[in-house]
């Protein structure tokens, strides 16, 4: 039963971080909207003004308030703020120093027969 509730508790976090919290409650507003519209309207023009944008539910305003307030204290966030001001070195002025005798590199011969193995395994393999 632990392993099980670690598991839901490290997939929770997950869906938070990643912001799918904001997409279930956006889907359950939207379901929201299209069972009461077409129990008024026909299940066809629920839908079209479900998902038009121009007539969102009190709970779809909300969301959107909400997220905008969450994107608005991460870049208050004094991480967020050190980030933007990190200043970047100019490539040109990193080098690698050069060795002295980098005109004498010498290439090993790749030999096909290195390669093949002529003894057999142990048997029985070995206990690890």
């Amino acid at each position: 039963m632990k392993p099980l509730f670690h598991k839901l508790l490290l997939l929770a976090c997950a869906l938070q971080l990643s912001g799918a919290h904001w997409v279930v409650l956006q889907v359950t507003a939207w379901t929201g909207m299209l069972v009461a519209r077409s129990q008024t309207e026909g299940v066809a023009e629920a839908v079209k003004t479900t998902f038009d944008g121009e007539h969102p539910c009190a709970m779809c305003s909300a969301i959107e308030s909400g997220q905008k307030e969450e994107k608005r204290n991460d870049m208050d966030a004094p991480m967020m703020k050190a980030l933007m001001e990190v200043k970047l070195v100019a490539m040109e002025n990193a080098a690698l120093p050069v060795p002295a005798d980098a005109g004498e590199l010498h290439w090993m011969e790749f030999s096909p027969m290195a390669s093949l193995r002529t003894d057999a395994p142990p048997t029985p393999p070995p206990l690890a």
